[in-house]
């Protein structure tokens, strides 16, 4: 066994007298005894034999097969004597230096030469025989070798000798051949592939070439791509799907104050940007995107210098030929200028949105006015009330009408601003293009100039209501004086000349004169006179009106005639009255329209054309005034009369 002691090995060799001792799996195997010598029967015209047979008391009994580890000889104690070492604590395999020559028994085929040739080859004192499985089946030492030889006859032996070296030297011509015959093939081959490699050297030297132009290529277009990325208003950026990590980001990202590395370091840094107030809905516009596939968003981005800037989003999902997600590539662009206009804008619209609100406040307390006048229609009274309302509506009416004028201006300006920014940004958001849908732009800029332009002819209009209700209230002139009414009544004709002559489409209005034989009359002679303006306007409006409705054929035959007349009432002698009488053939009034003709601010024209206070200002200048009398005598088409009636003498007041 290997863990024998070296000691009882030792013991053993020496009682038995044996030069070498076999190291088996079980027990040590001792031969070349002085009794217990074992030998190996060989006969010439055999293989070797299989049973091992002991001479005295042991011949004739088979050794049981086993495994061999090794084999311990004489050497090896010749190797122990200088070293010194401790028999006793060394075991048998620890000693064991020589490597194992042993002869596996294949076939029948094998003889006593086969042994012989190793004996020689190996110089071996022993050689152990093995079976296909590796037991120890025997073994064959020197001496039994020589005894099985002394047995055959030389010639026998020389006869096989030569018979084994010719077989040998077929089987070395032969492999000689195979050889010669493989290295033919072989340097042919060799030859082939040379050629082959020469070929693939050329073809991978023109490879190597092309590569290295399509790299100089690659180069110079990357190169000229960074320029373009590093110079363009936006900046570019790739991410991943899941958690949105950058994977690439140009160096237009210096705009809003910050390097690529910032995220590309760090997954989180363009989530941590966002403003806390508009993460939640770009993180829900980013659930969205594997369905929508594009989007585009404005947010509040945290910039470099640490404040908050405007960004637009524009950002597509990138998917491979099977349609699965692979990443998202889209652009930052700082849109905090557009912002800053579009607030202006809207800043801008407010104030108009103001002024508008204080010029409806005034028509509405201008209405109110209005209707408080109507309910309060005390002609005794009507000045004072008259002279309030003028003197409140002044005010916020100066307001409005000094200001339209700005209002316009910067309207103008927010106008172009827009158009600019529409023709420098081409393509707006799509938020955008919603909300110019929804705002109806094109109306606006178009709608705008002229509802400015409106309010301001409104408050040119309001002001020359405030004005009339000025003269309303108060005289132009202080004191009487005598004049000629029949001359006032001739001035105001000669300046409605114009609208009295006959034109292309229009015939003339006649203008009949009756006068009587007036005395010269104490008046406000101003003031009469814009008394016979209101009249004779009213009159000459009410024709114009009819005049739609009716052919010039038609108005020739039934002329169109205003009449004048004037004369003396003496019914009272004491207060003697100056009497004129205007009447006109128009289409005449109703008896609703009659009973409020000379209610303040009611008209029957179109907005615009009249103020309605034209016959309140005549009643007041000949009642309040002149302390005289006005009617009003109409009927539907029998045409209207008005009679004014005035003292020759104004008393005292």
């Amino acid at each position: 066994m290997p863990e024998t002691p070296l000691v009882e090995v030792l013991g053993l060799m020496s009682m038995t007298k044996s030069t070498y001792a076999l190291v088996v799996e079980q027990i040590p195997c001792l031969s070349e005894a002085a009794n217990q010598k074992v030998e190996l029967t060989l006969p010439a015209t055999q293989g070797v034999a299989q049973d091992f047979v002991y001479d005295n008391n042991t011949r004739g009994r088979i050794i049981p097969p086993c495994k061999l580890l090794g084999i311990f000889s004489e050497a090896n104690c010749i190797h122990l004597t200088p070293s010194r070492m401790n028999l006793e604590k060394v075991t048998v395999a620890e000693v064991m230096t020589e490597q194992v020559i042993t002869l596996t028994k294949t076939s029948e085929e094998q003889d006593i030469f086969t042994a012989l040739s190793l004996f020689c080859q190996h110089q071996l004192r022993q050689l152990p025989i093995l079976d296909c499985q590796g037991q120890l089946l025997g073994v064959i030492t020197q001496t039994s070798l020589l005894k099985i030889i002394d047995h055959l006859e030389i010639n026998q032996v020389v006869d096989n000798l030569l018979c084994r070296l010719q077989q040998q030297r077929k089987q070395l011509e032969l492999a000689t051949f195979a050889r010669r015959q493989a290295s033919d093939e072989l340097e042919t081959q060799i030859e082939w592939q040379i050629s082959g490699l020469v070929k693939a050297n050329e073809m991978l030297e023109e490879e190597i070439n092309r590569r290295q132009r399509s790299e100089k290529v690659l180069f110079a277009t990357k190169v000229r791509l960074q320029r373009l990325l590093a110079s363009s208003p936006v900046a570019i950026y790739s991410s991943h799907i899941g958690n949105y990590g950058m994977t690439f980001v140009s160096q237009g990202i210096s705009q809003l104050g910050y390097e690529p590395r910032h995220f590309m370091e760090d997954s989180e840094f363009w989530l941590k940007c966002i403003h806390p107030e508009d993460a939640p809905r770009i993180f829900s516009e980013l659930s969205r995107l594997p369905s929508e596939g594009h989007q585009i968003s404005e947010y509040r981005f945290l910039q470099g210098d640490g404040t908050y800037g405007w960004i637009q989003d524009q950002r597509q999902l990138i998917r491979d030929e099977e349609g699965n997600p692979l990443e998202i590539v889209g652009s930052w662009q700082d849109i905090s200028t557009r912002k800053q206009a579009e607030e202006a804008v809207q800043l801008s619209k407010t104030k108009l949105r103001e002024q508008t609100r204080q010029l409806q406040q005034t028509l509405h307390e201008l209405q109110k006015t209005q209707s408080q006048l109507v309910q309060s229609a005390k002609m005794s009274s009507l000045g004072q009330m008259v002279a309030g309302v003028a003197h409140e509506i002044n005010n916020p009416v100066s307001f409005i009408y000094g200001n339209v004028h700005y209002a316009k201006s910067y309207a103008n300006d927010l106008l172009r601003l827009i158009e600019l920014y529409q023709s420098t940004y081409a393509q707006p958001s799509a938020e955008i293009e919603r909300a110019i849908e929804t705002i109806d732009l094109d109306f606006l800029k178009e709608d705008l100039p002229k509802l400015l332009t409106s309010m301001e002819v409104g408050s040119e209009r309001i002001q020359e209501i405030v004005l009339s209700l000025r003269r309303f209230s108060h005289s132009e002139e202080a004191v009487t004086k005598k004049v000629d009414l029949h001359e006032g009544i001739d001035s105001t004709l000669m300046i409605l000349q114009n609208r009295l002559k006959p034109k292309p489409k229009q015939p003339e209005i006649k203008i009949v004169k009756e006068y009587g034989s007036l005395p010269l009359i104490e008046c406000y002679p101003g003031q009469l006179n814009q008394v016979f303006m209101n009249i004779l306007i009213n009159a000459i409006d009410a024709f114009d009106d009819t005049h739609n409705h009716r052919s010039f054929e038609k108005i020739q035959a039934e002329p169109r005639i205003i009449r004048i007349r004037t004369r003396i009432s003496l019914e009272s002698a004491l207060n003697p009255q100056a009497i004129i009488h205007i009447a006109d053939n128009g289409p005449g009034m109703t008896k609703d329209v009659l009973a409020r003709a000379f209610d303040p601010f009611f008209t029957t024209k179109v907005v615009g054309k009249g103020t309605g206070l034209g016959l309140a200002i005549s009643y007041q200048v000949i009642v309040e005034r002149h302390k005289g009398h006005l009617f009003c005598l109409s009927s539907p088409s029998k045409g209207t009369e008005f009679v004014i009636e005035i003292p020759l003498k104004q008393s005292p007041s």
